[in-house]
């Protein structure tokens, strides 16, 4: 698989303008409380779930979540909520 190259042209402008990469450029963004919650915005897709291994496929490349007793609590079209013990947290790009 081909690497998540951004749009030059938008990259400048969201750069210039300071504006949120993760929203303007649909990149995943992460948001961990201690050990217990993990929330992902912007993920395209589930691609595994097991209670100890969560796959994420996200426009940049495969987010990989470990850990022990992993619940998915909120799933949308825009963000993915997961508790449990997270041992580990692997990004993979394409």
């Amino acid at each position: 698989m081909k690497k998540y190259i951004p749009d030059k042209f938008k990259y400048k402008v969201v750069k210039a303008l300071e504006l949120p990469k993760e929203i303007v450029l649909d990149l995943p963004s992460l948001s961990m409380i201690g050990n217990e919650e993990l929330s992902v915005e912007n993920y395209k897709s589930i691609i595994e779930y097991k209670p100890e291994l969560l796959r994420l496929n996200t426009k940049t490349g495969i987010l990989y979540i470990e850990g022990k007793n992993l619940c998915l609590k909120q799933v949308t079209p825009d963000q993915i909520r997961i508790t449990g013990c997270i041992l580990n947290i692997k990004y993979g790009g394409f």
